[in-house]
């Protein structure tokens, strides 16, 4: 993107142009840390030690907001990596009520909400119902993570946009 790959696409690129985006990659080496060292990139991001991180999600960031840190995480305009988690009951289970109540709780608005406040790796609110009870009961966190509608980070808007 910083050399204008974005014509048809950051992905659709020449040989010569992955090639200039390895070299360029190559000499950020000496600026890069904590490469999956959880600790180190906490610490790192916290002291200023690191100034940017690609990568392990929003819950990061989240962690030294709210203790804090003034660092934040964005999605780039032209898009970014998602990966979704899914619940499941298994067929065999002897215990498959007990499972659907939970999963109908944490697809409920206050169990979202719950999701939405966990320090270590918290979750979106999916639903409008779920999103209403986050800002009404926690507007930092709503602010923090970008669940407000129409703000620069709402999830919902950067779906839309494409």
């Amino acid at each position: 993107l910083l050399n204008g790959n974005n014509d048809p696409g950051p992905f659709d690129i020449s040989e010569d142009q992955w090639q200039a985006v390895q070299r360029k990659t190559l000499s950020l080496k000496p600026q890069v840390g904590g490469f999956f060292d959880f600790g180190g990139t906490l610490a790192g991001l916290k002291n200023a030690e690191m100034l940017a991180m690609v990568g392990i999600g929003d819950w990061v960031t989240g962690i030294l907001e709210r203790d804090g840190a003034p660092v934040s995480s964005v999605v780039p305009e032209e898009g970014g990596i998602q990966w979704t988690e899914s619940y499941s009951i298994v067929s065999t289970s002897t215990k498959k009520d007990i499972v659907k109540k939970y999963i109908e709780y944490t697809a409920s608005p206050e169990g979202q909400v719950k999701s939405a406040q966990m320090l270590g790796y918290p979750g979106f609110c999916v639903t409008h119902a779920g999103r209403a009870l986050l800002n009404e009961v926690d507007s930092a966190e709503a602010r923090r993570s970008g669940q407000l509608d129409g703000g620069e980070n709402d999830p919902v808007a950067l779906i839309n946009q494409g």
